[in-house]
């Protein structure tokens, strides 16, 4: 049976008032990640038929609707086709950075979600979020009130000015004192409030991430007042420039082991409601965010902020290392300069472990795209000035286009795909290679094979591929030698405090290149048989260094094994199900079970590396010799003009020293060693011979195909070979229910996306929306996650897929309709519409 993980990434654009609407799509994908979790805690699949998602009492004090319908659909779909639903990322702006904030609280401890229905509600409503009324005077009724009517129109238009708007207005603009229409602190309480009400986490196998999996999360801000940082240029040597873009990061890991790792618990709720305050912090509504805010709030309850030095570290290190006080910086929101927070996602997706076949997709939530459509300029004329200081200050840098993006993952894909058919091209030949160099031993030895014999042959694979690929190998070592010197730079600028891009970080860069190349790279001795075999102190400095200090090329080995292991579940030929099948004919397979037990082996070689991405773990005495190896770059000029060569020929002795032991902590020899014994140990172990071949063919012959691959690439880290797909979801892509676009359906598109904040019975529509839009869309996707699985006709599919949106929306309005006092009669007209399907 196959067995897929369908890994997500979902991605919030801002939207103002539409975050009422991104709250229905998020809680959608909560309901999801529930019924894949809990369908895949039963481990007999027999058994599964027999249990409901009712019989499993879960969801706490949230109500069940659609989860059982995700739960049947995936339960049914497993007879044939193993699907596991787990959300990697979380990725927002504005709007959809609160929605993605709480969304991961949810995921990372399975915390209750429907208390934040309840919270959009009611408090997402201008009476309620503006402070209270000012006294008006005989000047606010004859100039105010009639100038800010006038503006409004201008600004909101008026089809958005509606009955009962005009009365919530005039009241939330304070021109007299130019202040600012709503309350930051107020807005802080209520955020705090809700992640309070949640819930509080229990252990980690209440957490919706299954064991070796890690949850992202990003949301992206706007510094004010910016960051000064300096760029290293060729003439003159450094520039300085002002960063306004910035993002916090927020994670949650749950180890194999089952302890966890999280960012999502009740002691960082002021740091998640900080984070959602200030992405959401709409010019002109709110005044800029502070960490003051956030302080104010715990100070008038007598509670205390105890993760704040963590969240300092993490997310305002620059800060930190520049001097800065993180206190004095004032935030806004996050959409100015990053509406549409793609690269985030495709950073923290791409190159996941897998347990299985893996799905990965990146779900995007536009609640109106009908934005992005161009009008045509002979249909608008020439703009006059107030609609061009309005673009160029609103709606253009809020707008950007995701065709970059979107173009660059296309772009990433195509590489995956280029790469994958070189190695499927030259397979053959490096098979007859690895033979050449395995056959001899273990048709003579009489040992068994050990950690120190796939050792010896991957030397010698590495040996061979430097000879077959001739000129070519030297430009790939030179590749390869630039990108273990850009990691180790940001190694030594973590330990040193040296901001990244900046002008101690380029130096150190600098000083590496020039200690590594002390010795000439020798194409022709590269080739030589003996040259991978001799004695390491004898070896060319740039050598020694790619041996201890290219992490890289080991996790590439790792994650390309692992990619192999991935398509063994598919071949019936090699492989059973289940650990007990013991019948004659499949005897010579080894079972799932055994191949996942590999794979979690490799993972937890990955995972020990992971320790080495950053400065963080070396020891207290290697933090002080780096110090002193490194302690005059901070210090000099950023503008002056520096040499490398000179720096590193008067600290020699010092560098080395601090290398030499940053090398004996990495341990990266050992992780390779660790990766040989788990070769090793399927030798005699029941393992069919074919696949141990091929197995090894894969893991000594990767320097093979590395060559090519990792050149093809150029340098971008491919991961385990998987494309990333990307799926949409708004509400001109759900047209099963209610035929429509954003602009009909939703009431929170008018007034500049301000509409909803004027009345309930909007929000439950925009609400109620989103719930509906996200359920179909969802089993969309699941659905074509089988197509190739599930078998049938087409038209059978797409029945069975109609049936599960049917019940899905039936469960969606039963339920919803007890809490949408406002909006019966839409209810009702839907509960009909679904009668007609």
């Amino acid at each position: 049976m196959r067995e897929k993980e369908l890994r997500l990434a979902l991605v919030c654009f801002g939207g103002v008032s539409l975050a009422v609407y991104m709250h229905g799509v998020t809680k959608e994908v909560l309901k999801l990640a529930r019924a894949s979790a809990a369908l895949h805690k039963i481990r007999d699949r027999d058994a599964r038929h027999g249990i409901s998602y009712g019989d499993l009492g879960l969801n706490g004090d949230d109500d069940i609707d659609t989860e059982n319908v995700y739960y049947d659909l995936l339960r049914d779909m497993s007879d044939v086709f193993d699907l596991r639903v787990v959300v990697d990322c979380v990725a927002g702006a504005s709007a959809g950075g609160i929605n993605g904030i709480f969304l991961s609280r949810a995921l990372a401890h399975d915390l209750a979600y429907d208390p934040l229905r309840d919270l959009w509600l009611r408090e997402a409503d201008v009476s309620r979020l503006a402070p209270p009324p000012e006294e008006t005077n005989i000047w606010s009724k004859i100039i105010v009130d009639p100038l800010v009517k006038f503006v409004s129109r201008r600004v909101f238009g008026a089809r958005g000015y509606s009955t009962g708007v005009s009365d919530k207005i005039p009241p939330l603009v304070r021109l007299r004192h130019m202040k600012p229409l709503f309350d930051g602190v107020h807005l802080v309480r209520l955020l705090y409030d809700a992640l309070i009400d949640m819930g509080t986490p229990k252990g980690p196998e209440y957490s919706l991430m299954p064991a070796g999996h890690r949850l992202e999360t990003f949301v992206t801000v706007t510094d004010f007042h910016g960051f000064l940082r300096y760029l290293p240029l060729h003439d003159p040597p450094v520039i300085a420039e002002r960063e306004h873009r910035c993002t916090f990061e927020f994670s949650f890991t749950h180890w194999r082991n089952g302890d966890w790792q999280s960012d999502f618990q009740n002691d960082d709720v002021p740091s998640l409601a900080f984070a959602a305050r200030a992405t959401a912090c709409f010019p002109g509504a709110y005044a800029p965010a502070q960490i003051g805010e956030v302080d104010e709030m715990l100070g008038e309850r007598g509670l205390s902020w105890r993760s704040k030095d963590r969240f300092f570290v993490s997310n305002f290190a620059n800060y930190l290392r520049a001097g800065v006080d993180p206190h004095k910086a004032a935030f806004i929101d996050g959409s100015i300069l990053n509406n549409k927070p793609f690269a985030a996602a495709v950073k923290s997706i791409h190159g996941r472990p897998a347990f299985r076949e893996v799905d990965r997709r990146i779900v995007y939530v536009d609640p109106h795209p009908d934005e992005l459509i161009a009008t045509s300029p002979s249909d608008e004329g020439v703009p006059n000035l107030w609609r061009t200081l309005k673009a160029a200050m609103m709606d253009i840098p809020r707008n950007e286009p995701v065709h970059d993006d979107l173009a660059e993952i296309q772009s990433l894909n195509e590489r995956i795909r280029t790469v994958k058919s070189v190695i499927t091209a030259i397979k053959p030949r490096v098979s007859r290679h690895v033979a050449e160099i395995v056959d001899p031993y273990i048709q003579s030895a009489k040992s068994t094979v050990t950690a120190a014999t796939v050792s010896e042959w991957r030397v010698a694979a590495n040996a061979r591929a430097a000879r077959d690929a001739g000129y070519s190998y030297e430009g790939y070592t030179r590749l390869k030698l630039q990108t273990s010197v850009r990691y180790l730079a940001g190694i030594v600028s973590d330990i040193c405090g040296f901001a990244w891009d900046g002008p101690a970080h380029q130096r150190a860069t600098e000083i590496l290149h020039h200690w590594v190349m002390r010795d000439p790279i020798d194409g022709e001795r590269m080739a030589l048989p003996d040259f991978a075999f001799q004695d390491p102190a004898t070896l060319p400095n740039w050598i020694r260094f790619l041996t201890t200090f290219d992490l890289d090329y080991q996790r590439r080995r790792i994650r390309y094994m692992v990619s192999e292991l991935n398509q063994l579940y598919a071949r019936d030929n090699l492989v059973r199900n289940g650990n007990g099948a013991t019948s004659h004919d499949q005897q010579d397979r080894v079972s799932i079970d055994e191949i996942d037990s590999l794979k979690v082996r490799l993972y937890d070689v990955l995972t020990a590396m992971r320790r080495c991405e950053t400065g963080v773990f070396v020891s207290a005495d290697l933090r002080s010799a780096f110090h002193v190896a490194f302690r005059a770059l901070d210090d000099e000029n950023p503008t002056a003009s520096f040499d490398a060569a000179v720096y590193s020929t008067a600290r020699h002795d010092e560098i080395d020293a601090a290398l030499l032991g940053l090398g004996t902590e990495m341990g990266l020899n050992q992780l390779k060693t660790d990766s040989d014994a788990i070769l090793a140990d399927i030798h005699g172990n029941g393992w069919p011979a074919p696949l141990v071949r091929e197995l090894l063919v894969s893991y000594l012959g990767f320097g093979f195909w590395d060559v090519i691959s990792f050149s093809v690439s150029g340098s971008t880290e491919l991961g385990e070979f998987n494309e990333i797909m990307i799926d949409r979801i708004s509400p001109n892509d759900a047209k099963v229910l209610i035929e429509g676009d954003a602009r009909t359906l939703l009431k929170g598109v008018a007034m500049r996306h301000f509409g909803a904040f004027f009345s309930r019975k909007d929000r439950e529509n925009d609400y109620l929306m989103g719930r509906l839009n996200a359920a179909e869309r969802l089993i969309d996707i699941i659905m074509d996650n089988g197509r190739g699985d599930i078998g049938g006709l087409p038209e059978d599919r797409a029945a069975r897929s109609l049936a599960a949106k049917k019940r899905a929306f039936a469960a969606i309005l039963n339920v919803e309709s007890n809490y949408l006092r406002a909006s019966a009669g839409l209810v009702e007209r839907l509960k009909a519409k679904l009668a007609e399907l």
